[in-house]
């Protein structure tokens, strides 16, 4: 949902009407999920903060995260900072602007309407080849 469209392969309908209400799917409980994980906590952040995910990575934390995986950090300062990142998303698993949960009654009326159309169609296309 947050790829950016130029690097998606093939976007049909139903992609794109979850990708024009990615916002279903933004809750803070989504953070819980993350905590203890340093690349995942930048994300996280931002998506608590924003209810949106920059892909690829945006910086400085993607150079951050390329320094720790190349070792070119020392580990008490990625200790360090592993451990702010999660005192952060911690206070924004409660503060974060958005919903406490995902809007699941729409996401369940978007599955209900669009898997009967789409496995209908695609059975309609079969029987004409």
């Amino acid at each position: 949902m947050h790829v950016p469209e130029e690097q998606c392969s093939i976007l049909e309908q139903p992609g794109r009407d979850l990708r024009a209400n990615r916002q279903w799917f933004a809750a803070r409980r989504a953070g819980r999920a993350y905590l203890g994980y340093m690349r995942l906590g930048y994300q996280v952040i931002e998506f608590l903060e924003t209810g949106a995910l920059t892909l690829p990575m945006s910086e400085p934390g993607r150079t951050r995260i390329l320094d720790v995986q190349k070792r070119t950090v020392p580990f008490a300062e990625v200790l360090a900072e592993a451990d702010e990142l999660q005192q952060r998303l911690e206070s924004l698993v409660e503060t974060s602007p958005l919903p406490d949960h995902p809007h699941r009654d729409a996401v369940n009326r978007f599955l209900a309407d669009t898997y009967p159309a789409w496995w209908s169609r695609r059975e309609s296309s079969t029987r004409r080849r």
